[in-house]
């Protein structure tokens, strides 16, 4: 509960210990009506206060009733600051949304690809170990960190093979043309695989002697695991040269498909920025066949137009929040000039209960044609006083 609450709630509830006349009913600084007066409730407070305490009654005309106009009429710019916000923030919002393309998501690796990856260095791992003499199946607690640093260098190695051929791929088929496998008009025609190696593709042939090198290097390791019978026969020779080059061949069939993955997905999403620019231009132009460099530069344009709505945009979201701070602050000194009023007012009525009653009996009092006189009423009071 906030202080202002509670004072309300403590004055409700306690306030009539302190004065038996009932709370006015304007407590929160927010007035309807320019005279007490015009209220009912208020007309004869304001009568007697106008004869009896002129003091307290032009008071609340040029102390508590200014300072409510003051936070009324600051209240009324700050609806209207508010509708402009509304307005710039929905005008920002339809610019974004002109400049908005939705894109598919970018393809990733997925985690058991790379866990993958990492597995097939165990055929570097056999031959790393075979060149530092470091036998696999037997290794002493002298020789761990020998073999850490071999496992580590194996998982290395297959994981720059991967992001190696990857970018490699990236690099040479980038600014490929879109091939069809089915004689389709709208692509290229597809290029045979021996033409790219007759051609010297420098990632086929990278590829080629990425598998030769793994092989060459995983084999004598991988012969030495055998049995001594069987690391002389030539077939079980040929058979680990074989699963040595699968699992190099396997890594680089990974990270090829990835790399064309990419390739793909920048294709088609700079087909569709490609559209998404041709559209926006049309939108704006009567003439369907605009130029790439036109087309770019409305788009920075449009783009520098958003900025500067965004900037005012900011600028008037300050504007209103100093706003609603000044607002709260003229509320809150209206609400205390006219509880201070409203105190003074009813210490006074409290300290001239006779003079409250008298007024009261006299204005009460039909005249001649039937009427209340409220004149004559204090015009006898007055004589009485004095």
């Amino acid at each position: 509960m906030s202080i202002r609450s509670f004072k309300q709630f403590f004055a409700g509830l306690f306030g009539g210990f302190f004065w038996d006349t009932p709370l006015i009913s304007w407590s929160d600084g927010q007035f309807e009506f320019q005279s007490l007066l015009e209220e009912s409730h208020t007309n004869r407070l304001a009568k007697i206060l106008q004869y009896y305490q002129p003091e307290l009654f032009q008071r609340w005309y040029w102390v508590v009733l200014a300072a409510a106009y003051k936070a009324k009429n600051e209240q009324q710019s700050l609806s209207t600051l508010e509708k402009e916000q509304e307005e710039l923030s929905s005008k920002v919002s339809s610019m974004e949304a002109a400049l908005d393309i939705e894109l598919p998501p970018q393809p990733k690796p997925e985690f058991w690809e790379i866990l993958l990856t990492i597995g097939l260095s165990i055929m570097l791992l056999l031959g790393i170990a075979e060149f530092f003499g470091l036998e696999v199946q037997s290794i002493t607690n002298n020789q761990f960190i020998q073999f850490l640093l071999v496992l580590s260098g194996a998982v290395c190695m297959n994981l720059g093979e991967y992001i190696g051929i990857l970018r490699m791929v990236k690099a040479v088929r980038r600014y490929d043309p879109k091939r069809s496998f089915s004689d389709d008009n709208r692509h290229a025609n597809s290029i045979p695989f021996w033409q790219r190696i007759k051609s010297g593709d420098a990632a086929i042939w990278l590829s080629f002697a990425i598998v030769l090198m793994e092989t060459a290097f995983a084999a004598p390791g991988l012969i030495g695991l055998l049995p001594p019978k069987l690391s002389v026969e030539p077939l079980f020779q040929l058979t680990v040269f074989a699963a040595a080059g699968l699992a190099a061949t396997i890594n680089i069939m990974i990270a090829w498909g990835n790399a064309l993955l990419e390739i793909q997905w920048e294709q088609n999403v700079e087909e569709i920025r490609q559209r998404h620019r041709q559209a926006f231009v049309n939108s704006e132009s009567d003439s369907n066949f605009i130029d790439e460099i036109v087309i770019e530069r409305e788009m920075n344009n449009y783009r520098r137009k958003l900025g500067k709505a965004k900037a005012r945009l900011e600028l008037k979201n300050r504007t209103v929040e100093k706003q609603k701070q000044r607002v709260d602050d003229l509320q809150e000194r209206a609400r205390r000039e006219f509880e201070r009023w409203e105190f003074s007012v009813r210490k006074w009525l409290k300290d001239n209960p006779e003079v409250v009653k008298n007024f009261v009996e006299l204005e009460s009092k039909p005249s001649n044609n039937g009427y209340h006189s409220v004149k004559n009423g204090l015009d006898i009071l007055s004589d009485e006083i004095k």
